[in-house]
């Protein structure tokens, strides 16, 4: 009975009540392997690879190998974007330019008909 009335004492202070409180819900949470995220937050395959680094007990190692994946997976996702930066540049700026004749020609509507074409085949191309 003196270590309740201890125990209950002791949560009335702040600090130690926010931890015990914090504590009791690492230990009811469901692990970093079942994440309490809607469905499409984590890629099956990091769930898995925390799930096996929180069961062997090395969950340090496998955050290091995901940041590792992620950081490769940035650089290959900048350097696509570096590779296509200028074609895509080009594309646009042949899509007002190379129609130029036809309006001046007098046909604006030729012009703008070509131009909006040219324009969603470069916004179809953009977005792949």
């Amino acid at each position: 009975m003196i270590k309740l009335a201890q125990g209950v004492a002791e949560l009335q202070r702040p600090k130690l009540k926010a931890a015990y409180y914090r504590q009791r819900h690492l230990q009811q949470r469901a692990g970093l392997g079942r994440p309490e995220r809607p469905p499409g937050c984590i890629a099956p395959f990091e769930a898995a690879l925390l799930k096996l680094g929180e069961e062997s007990g090395k969950l340090e190692e496998c955050l290091n190998l995901l940041a590792e994946y992620f950081a490769a997976e940035q650089r290959v996702m900048l350097e696509v974007v570096r590779k296509t930066t200028y074609p895509m540049f080009v594309a646009l700026a042949a899509t007002f330019i190379a129609p130029l004749p036809v309006a001046f020609a007098g046909r604006l509507t030729a012009y703008f008909l070509t131009v909006g074409a040219g324009l969603a085949m470069w916004l179809v191309a953009a977005r792949c």
